[in-house]
């Protein structure tokens, strides 16, 4: 239920209370360019007609916020392996952590000729995307390898796709061991400046 509020428009995040198998509360962060009306009878339309269930709009607690506020810095996932395998089907994965909880993303080449870093920067947005859920939508627009006063760098162009506006992001990282391993982590910088992640709810 909750991935299917999160596609309606204007809505952020949402969590959804069930107890004795029937829905007891939704709670849901929106944007604050839609009604609030428009938003509960847009989630109550959506339950009754994909799930069956009809929610009392009373049932529903919406909080609306610029998108802005939403973002936090703290809890950002770690980077704990990049992986590579070359060949015709070149291959990259990468491997994060956040709150003891792993995920790994993976990039194929498919038989194009896409450089490693741009795979590596792929996969770590794939993993972001397990730890975000559907809340949010990066893209990889562009990866490069440059050289800063005789220093090689790895640069990253990311577009994030809110659901009613588009923001450009870049991250860079040094490249002191492995190429691959500085793209995943400009990725990482890139993404962490707007990390979408809702703060938990106190006990």
């Amino acid at each position: 239920m909750e991935s299917a509020i999160n596609k309606i428009r204007g809505i952020y995040a949402a969590q959804v209370v069930i107890s004795d198998d029937s829905v007891e509360e939704i709670h849901v962060i929106a944007s604050p360019l839609r009604k609030p009306k428009q938003v509960v009878r847009d989630i109550e339309s959506m339950l009754l007609v994909n799930f069956g269930v009809r929610v009392d709009y009373r049932r529903i607690s919406l909080v609306q916020m610029q998108e802005e506020r939403l973002f936090q810095a703290e809890g950002r996932p770690r980077l704990v392996a990049v992986r590579s395998i070359e060949g015709p089907n070149r291959r990259a994965e990468v491997e994060l952590e956040k709150d003891g909880h792993l995920f790994v993303g993976a990039a194929h080449s498919s038989g194009e000729d896409i450089e490693l870093i741009r795979l590596v920067s792929m996969a770590t947005i794939e993993a972001m995307g397990q730890v975000l859920g559907e809340r949010v939508v990066y893209r990889i627009d562009d990866v490069e390898s440059i050289m800063i006063k005789n220093i090689p760098a790895i640069v990253v162009v990311v577009t994030l796709d809110f659901q009613t506006s588009q923001e450009t992001l870049l991250g860079i990282c040094m490249v002191r061991n492995e190429p691959a391993d500085a793209a995943a982590r400009a990725t990482l910088n890139a993404v962490n400046r707007r990390l979408l992640i809702p703060k938990p709810q106190p006990a």
